[in-house]
């Protein structure tokens, strides 16, 4: 049976480890613009799908490269 790496290929350094923890803050930003705009009948649904790809590629990203 082959060996598997544990190691992944790719490890973030801690500079892009900050940056995605400013991108926690962005998001929180982000939803609470999308929360307003809602109130105003805006159609957020785009603004919404791209909000949720950004917190899930910060998830992974942290999940697999930390």
């Amino acid at each position: 049976m082959p060996k598997t790496d544990k190691e992944g290929v790719i490890k973030l350094t801690k500079e892009d480890i900050a940056k995605l923890d400013e991108l926690a803050g962005d998001i929180d930003r982000g939803s609470k613009a999308i929360k307003a705009m809602k109130e105003m009948d805006i159609d957020v649904k785009s603004l919404e799908e791209k909000l949720e790809w950004a917190k899930k590629a910060r998830e992974v990203l942290l999940k697999e490269f930390v």
